[in-house]
């Protein structure tokens, strides 16, 4: 017992580097943004993170010219859908590193899209100031865009928030043609945002 004590003595107090802070993440589409809060410690040069169980691992530096109130950002492309945990170690020239602060987070791809629906259009009907759109429940949805001729030969585009359930679009154009599609944003945030698959044409019935 003695030995292995005097083996830690011998070997010196480990000290550390500033460990990265307030470590957040914003997934998208096959790609992930870290956030964190770098510090002041003047030894920190750079950071290494890791994600699939350390299988997977970016190193980079430091900017310290390209921080925002000592926040650092780093996005990783090319990752697989999937949901992670991700270590961030901040790296120092003299080989000593921080203590690791991890954090989870989802990448989407392919597989979130395809589970994503339209917005249902319940009702299209004249209105004194053009056509009234009524709307069915979001989904989650964040937004419709919608593109319909108008009287003068033109196009518009509205883009119709998922908190609205009545719309009235002015001077439409005679059974004129129009289409929309339904966008989603998933969580709280999102480094994209997606479009269902599916795009819904028709014509004003009036």
């Amino acid at each position: 017992m003695n030995d292995i004590i005097q083996d830690y003595l011998d070997r010196g107090e480990i000290n550390y580097i500033g460990r990265p802070d307030s470590l957040l993440t914003t997934g998208g589409n096959g790609r992930m943004q870290l956030r964190w809060l770098a510090g002041k410690d003047p030894r920190v040069e750079g950071y290494i993170i890791y994600w699939n169980n350390r299988t997977d691992s970016v190193v980079g530096e430091i900017d310290r010219n390209n921080l925002l109130k000592d926040r650092y950002n780093f996005c990783i492309f090319n990752v697989k859908e999937s949901s992670y945990e991700f270590e961030l170690v901040q790296t120092g020239s003299k080989g000593v590193n921080s203590i690791a602060s991890t954090v989870t987070g989802n990448v989407y791809g392919d597989s979130y899209i395809s589970q994503l629906k339209i917005r249902e259009l319940i009702n299209v009907a004249e209105d004194v100031d053009g056509v009234k759109l009524t709307w069915g429940i979001s989904n989650s949805s964040k937004y419709v865009d919608f593109t319909y001729e108008k009287a003068d030969g033109t196009e518009a585009i509205c883009r119709i928030s998922s908190q609205v359930n009545d719309i009235i679009l002015p001077n439409p154009k005679s059974r004129g043609a129009y289409s929309y599609s339904t966008y989603y944003v998933p969580g709280k945030d999102s480094l994209d945002v997606f479009k269902a698959p599916e795009v819904v044409d028709g014509n004003f019935p009036f």
